[in-house]
């Protein structure tokens, strides 16, 4: 059974619990319809795979999981501190994690981006100094390693450039990489300009290659940056703290950002013009600058946002919100119109005839599957594991079971 996309009405946002509070990346497999996203923590790490209208198909056990790149059928996935990343198989039925690669003498990476036929992680050295490598994602070999130039945090690339934009701390000059076709890499570094108050967090490059945007580095909002001149060419306003930003393919840009209360808000802007198009106000939560991250959808009038929440064991969630509602008049109101996405129809199911269940339970020896009808029901259901039901055994109010040695004890 394959993982395809079930779409969602034209009008309706849809929000759906993640099993992790801290969200790391997302990724978006347009061609399969899937939606990625890496998170931990509270004892539960690893990625999570959705379809485009945010059902979770798959939680794939990943220690440590943080920056996640596709690459062909398969998703490498960063490990936090770790020397090694794990490797996604989007073919196997569930996806699954098929083999780990180990970088030996890099660790920390924080970004991903395949470029030139070759990716591109931006990581440090064991001894802490930055560094951006080139990966053979088969075999895992470092092939090529750029020369560090500031505070390497993140950088951005266009498929029409390609362009790796590097960030850095103010004070430090932008750098500006251009791996080229031969495999050689030309490194030009740019002023940086005095609108960069802080480390950008992240980044992505305009149509073109000639202009990247940076989020993070001003309060003011998203900084468009020139990668001829390095002066800032454009400020588009949102909250003191944008976290994300991600360009579509037309050029628009979509971020995230949080006001001095921690409300949270989505943006949509056109290229060229500082005031958004498009804005979604959620509800305050409880952290000041809770994880996030934002991407386009294939479809390209919709975004998937995830956030996190590090106070909460399921206070993470994935959003697929539609960007053609404008910008809310007045001061921002927390939008609550999100709901959780139809359910997916079960590939086998057992009927029951009651509404209530009191247990279900699975012996692997017999292949058979128990399921007990609660309170309002005085039997328990004996299916194959093709849902096919094979029986019923009398039990008054059966609720809970047991399989071992050979018996089904029923409380």
């Amino acid at each position: 059974m394959g993982f395809g996309a079930i779409s969602a009405s034209a009008a309706e946002d849809t929000v759906t619990a993640l099993p992790f509070p801290i969200v790391k990346d997302i990724v978006v497999d347009a061609g399969r319809g899937l939606v990625l996203v890496s998170g931990q923590g509270l004892g539960r790490s690893g990625v999570a795979v959705l379809d485009l209208s945010g059902h979770i198909r798959e939680i794939v056990a990943v220690a440590a999981p943080g920056a996640m790149a596709l690459v062909g059928d398969e998703v490498m996935v960063a490990q936090i501190d770790l020397p090694t990343m794990a490797v996604i198989d989007l073919t196997a039925e569930p996806p699954a994690v098929t083999r780990s690669i180990d970088l030996t003498t890099y660790k920390g990476i924080t970004d991903f981006a395949w470029v030139g036929d070759r990716l591109w992680a931006t990581c440090s050295h064991l001894d802490g100094t930055s560094a951006m490598v080139a990966i053979d994602p088969a075999t895992g070999e470092v092939t090529g390693e750029l020369p560090p130039h500031g505070s390497l945090a993140d950088h951005a690339e266009r498929a029409d450039g390609p362009v790796a934009f590097g960030s850095s701390v103010p004070g430090e000059e932008l750098t500006l990489y251009h791996p080229d076709a031969t495999g050689l890499d030309e490194v030009k570094t740019l002023p940086a300009p005095r609108e960069v108050e802080t480390q950008a967090v992240d980044m992505d490059m305009l149509p073109g290659g000639q202009v990247g945007v940076l989020a993070g580095a001003s309060e003011q909002g998203l900084l468009e940056v020139s990668t001829s001149n390095g002066a800032v060419q454009r400020i588009y306003r949102s909250d003191i703290r944008t976290a994300s930003v991600d360009v579509s393919d037309d050029g628009r840009i979509a971020t995230l950002s949080t006001d001095i209360t921690g409300t949270p808000r989505a943006w949509v802007y056109q290229r060229g013009s500082s005031d958004p198009v498009w804005r979604y106000d959620f509800v305050t939560g409880t952290e000041s600058i809770p994880p996030a991250a934002i991407a386009w959808a294939p479809s390209g009038d919709s975004v998937f946002v995830i956030l996190g929440d590090r106070t909460q064991v399921a206070g993470s969630a994935f959003y697929v919100l539609h960007t053609d509602g404008g910008v809310p008049d007045g001061l921002p109101t927390p939008t609550a119109h999100a709901v959780p996405p139809s359910p997916v129809p079960a590939g086998t199911q057992i009927p029951i005839s009651t509404s209530q269940i009191g247990g279900v339970t699975i012996d692997d020896l017999s292949k058979h599957v128990f399921v007990s009808e609660g309170i309002q029901g005085d039997e328990v259901i004996v299916a194959g594991l093709d849902g096919a039901v094979e029986g019923t055994i009398p039990v008054p109010t059966p609720t809970k079971m047991l399989v071992t040695a050979g018996h089904l004890l029923v409380v």
